[in-house]
């Protein structure tokens, strides 16, 4: 669930199995007051256990979240929430479960010696009403995911097959000239034009390949994915019912071929949209699962309770260096401005002040957590130098790059253009956007920033269709390579809606891609980072963290990037 666009925005979590999702579940970092969770003690051990196995027997976990899910489309879907949705009713070629890659549907897969073909072997697998799943609905899947008329974002990782960048780009109509085929009911071939080091790891986890019943699609038309009526599912668990913006609930899917395993009956998803109200339903056990606390809360929990996730998440405000107008468009083009604006931000007291330093600042793009290539060490712990921003502010230097780039745009302070900062309605986001501004008035003088916030999916749209000048971004992609991520940013990346466009960036990126050794890949994506760090439209603030409440009588969630709870159980 991973994925996706985040672009978006904030607050986090969970993210969407593969890319770079709008992360719109919580309100992460708010320092708000609140004693809610003042008797959070005899919560955890007491007043939970009733909810999950109610007087029927029927065991269920509810989980507060404070967003809904956009759509089940999964074409289409660019949010976290979706996309955990998805993760738990549908079921892809593979999984990614906890990190580790494990058969899905595709019960075996076998890859030809020069690693261009690769060959899918599907299991007797049902959807929920029992028709069986086959090769021709994963055709149809990859299909409509790179049809330019569908309207998705999620395909970069897929461009290694052959005619998928011609389909994306409208070169070639013929959807069938894609080089995915079903070689019979139960065997599907996928053929790539170049070999991808990645191509595994992105079937496993992108939310936007999970097979499609195209008479059911079709049918279903625009509304497709929008209510449970119009969704279909062939994963552990079923919609049931799905009040939008209030509670979605999903049941135990019989057919599923696993379905011995499933432990929860049901799983209810409620969407709190106010954190104080989410951690008192979850102190009084009306929810099981606080899935964002707020940082202010943290001690009020003890470690049996308490789960800190890596969301494998990068937080930065990205420019849109073409500008909402000609004018913008004409500064935040500036490198020099772009960096003014970076250096003017103490990342450092915006962490201790809106998370309760519960993020990790970032001076740099790729996730920490980035494994490197020796065995226990990280990316950047190999390439430790590579810098685009202080930690803390730097009012002199910020001052200086200010100067520079007001002497190439040939104009003051006073006559730069009212520069829109876009944010959701959501969470501590507009805090932190007045803070930013703030800081920018402070530290340069600089008095022309509007700050715009809409409900999520109007701001997803204007994002996408450029309607802003600078947004905060945050972006999360697979921890174990840094492909996912910076391929975002290239000149054919699908959701690059930054105004950048660099050929010795995207270069970069594509020479990752010609070799199997890690270190050398490394050493591309080392260069990549720095040279969008010096030359791109980010500015990068954290490495974000989310904090979870979970009842501890459940056992199975898993915590990482993705809140993964297939596997679920009730342990009393």
């Amino acid at each position: 669930m991973k994925k996706a666009l985040a672009l978006l925005l904030v607050c986090t979590m969970i993210l969407s199995l593969a890319g770079c999702n709008t992360y719109t579940s919580g309100d992460e970092t708010t320092q708000e007051k609140t004693t809610a969770a003042a008797g959070s003690e005899s919560a955890d051990k007491e007043s939970t256990a009733e909810g999950a196995q109610n007087a029927s027997g029927t065991k269920e976990l509810r989980i507060g979240v404070s967003t809904d899910a956009i759509s089940l489309d999964t074409s289409v879907i660019n949010d976290n929430n979706s996309g955990e949705i998805l993760f738990h009713t549908a079921e892809g070629l593979l999984r990614n479960l906890e990190g580790e890659i494990v058969p899905g549907i595709a019960e075996t897969y076998d890859v030809s010696e020069d690693g261009l073909t690769y060959t899918f072997h599907l299991r007797d697998a049902k959807w929920e009403d029992g028709e069986p799943i086959t090769a021709e609905q994963f055709v149809y899947s990859f299909q409509r995911l790179l049809d330019p008329n569908t309207g998705a974002t999620e395909y970069d990782n897929f461009l290694s097959i052959v005619n998928a960048q011609e389909i994306s780009d409208g070169t070639v109509t013929d959807l069938s000239q894609l080089g995915v085929k079903a070689e019979d009911e139960k065997t599907l071939v996928v053929t790539l034009s170049r070999m991808s080091p990645t191509f595994i790891s992105s079937v496993a986890s992108a939310s936007c390949l999970y097979p499609l019943r195209q008479e059911f699609v079709e049918k279903c038309g625009a509304n497709y994915g929008t209510s449970a009526d119009n969704y279909i599912a062939c994963g552990p668990y079923k919609i049931e019912s799905w009040a939008v913006d209030t509670e979605l609930v999903m049941v135990k899917n019989e057919n599923y071929y696993d379905a011995d395993k499933i432990s929860m009956d049901k799983i209810t998803r409620l969407i709190i949209s106010d954190s104080n109200t989410r951690a008192s339903m979850f102190d009084n056990g009306e929810i099981d699962v606080n899935v964002s606390v707020p940082a202010s809360l943290k001690d009020n929990y003890d470690e049996n309770t308490l789960k800190i996730a890596s969301a494998g998440t990068t937080t930065t405000l990205m420019v849109n260096m073409n500008g909402m107008t000609e004018e913008t468009g004409k500064v935040l083009s500036n490198v020099n401005f772009i960096k003014a604006l970076s250096y003017a931000i103490d990342r450092t007291a915006l962490n201790t002040a809106l998370a309760n330093g519960t993020y990790e600042v970032a001076t740099r793009l790729i996730d920490p957590a980035t494994p490197g290539s020796k065995e226990g060490t990280t990316y950047c712990e190999e390439y430790p130098d590579i810098a685009g921003a202080p930690a803390a502010a730097d009012p002199e230097k910020a001052n200086e790059y200010l100067d520079k780039a007001l002497e190439e745009l040939g104009m003051t302070k006073e006559e730069l253009p009212t520069i829109t900062y876009l944010c959701m309605e959501i969470g501590q986001l507009k805090l932190y956007a007045e803070a930013i501004t703030d800081a920018w008035k402070t530290v340069l003088g600089l008095d022309c920033f509007e700050i715009v916030q809409y409900p999520v999916p109007t701001t997803i749209q204007n994002m996408l269709q450029g309607q802003y000048d600078i947004y905060w971004q945050q972006c999360g992609a697979d921890l174990n390579d840094p492909y996912e991520y910076m391929s975002y940013w290239t000149t054919y990346g699908s959701i690059n809606v930054s105004g950048w466009m660099d050929d010795t960036y995207t270069g970069l990126i594509d020479q990752s891609e010609t070799t199997l050794d890690r270190a050398e890949r490394l050493g591309y994506f080392a260069e990549a980072e720095q040279y969008i760090l010096d030359n791109g439209p980010h500015i990068p603030l954290f490495f974000f963290t989310n904090l979870l409440a979970v009842n501890p009588q459940f056992t199975g969630i898993s915590y990482s990037s993705d809140m993964q709870y297939i596997y679920a159980d009730y342990a009393n």
